[in-house]
């Protein structure tokens, strides 16, 4: 079963799913879901997001955008859930990106890979980061294939 509807973005951001959408769905108030973007079919799924018994949280430094996008690519989609920079200087991007629980290996190798530093790894759960509860997966989404 496919449902559709039109929904509104308010002047934060912020997207208003459905009540029907909500109540087939089983989301709740305060439950975390995942935004999958695909900027080339200009397509935004919303997808109920999983639980997770930890992840991770890696901080850490470039001195390019360049490199920012090696890593990015090197980051696989699934285990990332969320990344944030700011430009510290002129010369220096600081990162912090938040992925699934066993991954900050390879992130921390991509940032090493580029010349970067890293600035500090840390284990999370989900919760205590956005202070709500996660879902389990209802399944694959339109773009996981």
């Amino acid at each position: 079963m496919l449902l559709e509807d039109v929904a509104r973005i308010d002047s934060k951001g912020r997207i208003t799913i459905p009540a029907h959408i909500r109540i087939a769905m089983g989301i709740n108030e305060g439950d975390v879901v995942r935004l999958i973007a695909d900027p080339d079919a200009g397509l935004i799924v919303v997808a109920v997001g999983e639980v997770f018994e930890s992840i991770e949280v890696v901080e850490f430094q470039l001195d390019s955008v360049e490199a920012l996008s090696r890593i990015t690519v090197a980051i696989e989609a699934h285990i990332l859930l969320s990344l944030r920079c700011s430009a510290v200087r002129r010369d220096a991007i600081r990162c912090r990106v938040t992925i699934k629980g066993g991954s900050a290996d390879r992130v921390v190798d991509a940032v090493k890979s580029v010349g970067g530093q890293v600035l500090g790894v840390r284990v999370d759960t989900l919760a205590s980061l956005y202070g709500v509860r996660a879902l389990p997966s209802a399944g694959k989404t339109p773009i996981d294939g």
